[in-house]
Order: C-alpha cells, then sequence, then structure tokens
C-alpha cells in the first residue's frame, strides 16, 4: 500500500469526518492527485503525484514522459486538489498502472460475480475513453451534438446511457468541461446502473454479467482533466455511493 497521504484529506462542509474511501470495504484501487508529498513539499514526477490506496502499485507513464498528461499542481490539499490534463494530440497521453517493481503493466479485475463492482471516475472530457484496458473494458464518454452518453464496456459488451437527470450547460447535456462524478454500478446479477453527480439515470440496456478489467487512465483520445478514480469490487449501497460522493463533491465545478 503507497502514499495513503492522510493529511491531504480536508474536512469540508460536506466531507464526512474523518471518512476514507478505504474506510468502505473491498476497495480495489483509489487515485487521486494532490500534488504534495506528506511532508508538504512539491512534487512534479508523475509516480510521486498521485494517492494510490487499496493495492502495491504505481501509476506511471508509458516508456518515457512524452506521453504523460500535464499535472496543474494544487496546493496539496483535498480542498484545492490539482489536476491531471489529458491530451488526444500526436500520440494520447495516458498512464499504466504497473506494479510496485515498475515492472510489465498489470491489471486489476473486477468480478462481476463475487459481489458486482463500483466503478467511479471524477473528471472531464467528451467522446473518449476514459479509463478501462485493451482487452474489452472501457469507460466512454459521448458528450455534445445531442443526447449526452455514457458507456461502460466489459468483455468486449458495452452498455450506454443516456444523461436524462443532469442540469448541464446545455439542457441536460453534459458539457465537456464540467468535472462530473460518473458512478457505474454493477449487480451481481449483471444489473448496471449510472449516476452522475449521484443523479440516478434511466437505466435501458441489458444485463452484463463481464468482468471489468482496468490497467489504463487516458489514451485513445481522451481530451479531458482527471481528478479521482476508485475502483470497488462490489456493488456500493445506497449510503456507501452518498459518502464517496459527499467526500469529492468541493470539486465539482460548472463552468
Amino acid at each position: 500500500m503507497l502514499g495513503l497521504g492522510v493529511g491531504f484529506y480536508g474536512l469540508s462542509g460536506q466531507d464526512q469526518v474523518g471518512f476514507q474511501p478505504s474506510d468502505i470495504p473491498n476497495l480495489s484501487l483509489h487515485i487521486e492527485y494532490t500534488a504534495a508529498r506528506a511532508d508538504g513539499s512539491s512534487v512534479t514526477s508523475i509516480p510521486e503525484t498521485f494517492t494510490q490506496i487499496g493495492a502495491d502499485f504505481k501509476f506511471l507513464a508509458p516508456t518515457s514522459t512524452a506521453h504523460a498528461p500535464i499535472i496543474s499542481q494544487g496546493n496539496g490539499s483535498e480542498l484545492h486538489p490539482g489536476v491531471v490534463v489529458f491530451s488526444p494530440s500526436g500520440t494520447p497521453d495516458r498512464l499504466n498502472l504497473n506494479d510496485s517493481s515498475d515492472n510489465d503493466l498489470t491489471e486489476i479485475v473486477l468480478d462481476t460475480s463475487n459481489g458486482g463492482y463500483t466503478v467511479i471516475f471524477v473528471g472531464s472530457g467528451g467522446s473518449n475513453i476514459l479509463s478501462g484496458n485493451n482487452n474489452g473494458s472501457s469507460l466512454t464518454s459521448n458528450i455534445g451534438g445531442g443526447a449526452s452518453t455514457y458507456s461502460l464496456k466489459a468483455g468486449g459488451v458495452t452498455k450506454t446511457f443516456n444523461v436524462n437527470n443532469y442540469s448541464g450547460q446545455a439542457n441536460n447535456e453534459v458539457d465537456g468541461d464540467d468535472v462530473c462524478v460518473i458512478m457505474f454500478k454493477v449487480q451481481p446479477n449483471g444489473n448496471t446502473s449510472l449516476s452522475i453527480d449521484n443523479l440516478a439515470q434511466i437505466n435501458s440496456s441489458l444485463p452484463n454479467t463481464n468482468d471489468f478489467v482496468f490497467d489504463t487512465m487516458g489514451g485513445v483520445n481522451y481530451d479531458g482533466r482527471f481528478r479521482y478514480l476508485f475502483l470497488y469490487d462490489r456493488a456500493l449501497t445506497e449510503a456507501e455511493s452518498n459518502r464517496i460522493f459527499e467526500h469529492v463533491a468541493h470539486v465539482i465545478q460548472k463552468a
């Protein structure tokens, strides 16, 4: 377990006093950008700028920093965190999940049949792959130009949800600059639900009982900002979902 960074968590009006995402059982991975070490000094290198809780992994740029996203430093606190900005130009920016020895790309598998799972991405971006892997798992947004959608693909099967309960900038569309809490919750029977900023969206998709595999952030034309990623190997309860939302709600900004 690397970089717990307990001191980075502020107690905003919306935060549960002393609450950490790791307080909720079955946390497989928690990645957030904080832009400071535990001693308060600033950092700029990719391996050190992420709090990683739940597994002994490092989140690294592929082969060289040439394909790394831009780091915009905050002040190292939960209330004013930095942000990671991905660009699709040239070779798309991405970060890979490596083991603690910086060896080959590793992955996390969320098993649908073993309690379901929950994927929570906090960030922005339109018509892009936000995270996932190259073997049939991804979280994708399709924003603007009509009905906005988010898709979760697992085992090569894609489930797509219309955003129909969200006060974005253009009717119910999510604006590409909006920072949103995107939460997919998959039950053990495969039934999947989507919420945006803790508002449930209508589920019109068929169940998908395939596992979700994660090893990459960004890539494949992701043009947006990243704040947090949470992977739970269990479908969270409504109360647990509310606690996570309250924990990160202060970074949601509507341009």
